[in-house]
């Protein structure tokens, strides 16, 4: 990794934070509206910090543009990947249907071949 990734110290914040939000969500400190909130927001700024990075980096290296270095991609990439992690098993529910639904249709198929 590079000098300016800091994989461990960011995966340790968010995990601490996330454990923090579920434990506030299942003593009803903290409505699940809002924790959604919370997941949402934060997958949308990091979504736009790593569109900007990223962005500016292709126009920089394809073009010869330079924009201002306002975020770090990799870190903000990281976060990026962490949050949508969490935000999954949080909607862990919703897609168990799913897969238990894709099962039955192979053995459905697996079925009629024979």
């Amino acid at each position: 990794m590079g000098k300016n990734s800091n994989f461990l110290l960011i995966s340790i914040v968010l995990v601490i934070a996330y454990v923090i939000l579920v434990i506030l969500k299942n003593k009803n400190t903290l409505k699940e509206l809002h924790l959604k909130r919370i997941f949402n927001i934060g997958l949308l700024i990091s979504f736009i910090a790593v569109l900007y990075s990223s962005l500016s980096s292709i126009f920089w290296r394809d073009y010869g543009i330079t924009f201002p270095y306002i975020f770090n991609h990799t870190s903000w990439g990281i976060i990026m990947i962490w949050l949508s992690i969490f935000h999954f098993l949080e909607r862990l529910w919703f897609f168990k249907p799913m897969l238990k639904l894709k099962k039955r249709n192979i053995q459905n198929q697996e079925n009629i071949k024979n």
